[in-house]
């Protein structure tokens, strides 16, 4: 893996698990209209707006690969994505015979929980928690260790509830949908419910 700009030699098309990567995507890239494969609808739709043609594996890493080895590309594909990774994207393809790469493309900074969020977490009134990945889910966790107010997760997906590292939630609930929609959609749940 590597940072600095990126390479497109030998590379067919692009492999996009965050909206995050798309901003590195280089302007041949766009103007060529090159094939991407995404993660989900959001990030397909980012890597449109910057003139990709992309197809959405509507779902998590694992529905990616899994498209992926049911077109089984022939050319290079190139795995654009942050410092932190799940899911061993390009290990998984390149085991089953593809050709495809990594390239390290951006970093997210863990960043301290606010004043009134800490005071929410340790606080009694119900709190709700979008999760949205395991790493998500691991650092805010971690920050609500001690947390007193009864906790909702609400996320992205089962792999992402199971990296909490926090106090026990009082619920958990998954999207339906892997995207920011189906997010969306579960948030509303836990408010047309109210607390308990």
């Amino acid at each position: 893996m590597r940072t600095g700009p990126v390479d497109l030699e030998d590379i067919e098309a692009l492999i996009l698990t965050s909206g995050n990567a798309v901003p590195a995507i280089p302007g041949a890239a766009a103007e060529a209209g090159m094939v991407a494969y995404a993660v989900g609808d959001s990030t397909a739709s980012a890597a449109r707006r910057a003139g990709l043609q992309a197809t959405s594996a509507g779902g998590a890493a694992d529905d990616l690969v899994a498209l992926l080895l049911d077109l089984r590309p022939d050319g290079g594909l190139l795995h654009l994505h942050g410092a932190e990774t799940r899911g061993a994207v390009v290990d998984r393809l390149t085991d089953a015979g593809l050709r495809a790469r990594g390239q390290v493309v951006y970093d997210q900074m863990p960043k301290p929980l606010s004043k009134p969020a800490l005071a929410a977490l340790a606080g009694t009134d119900p709190v709700a928690l979008p999760l949205f990945s395991p790493r998500s889910a691991e650092l805010l966790g971690r920050a609500a260790a001690d947390a007193t107010a009864p906790i909702t997760l609400v996320t992205l997906s089962e792999s992402v509830a199971e990296a909490w590292s926090g106090s026990e939630p009082r619920a958990w609930i998954a999207a339906d949908r892997p995207d920011e929609d189906g997010m969306l959609d579960a948030l509303a749940e836990i408010f047309s419910i109210g607390p308990p």
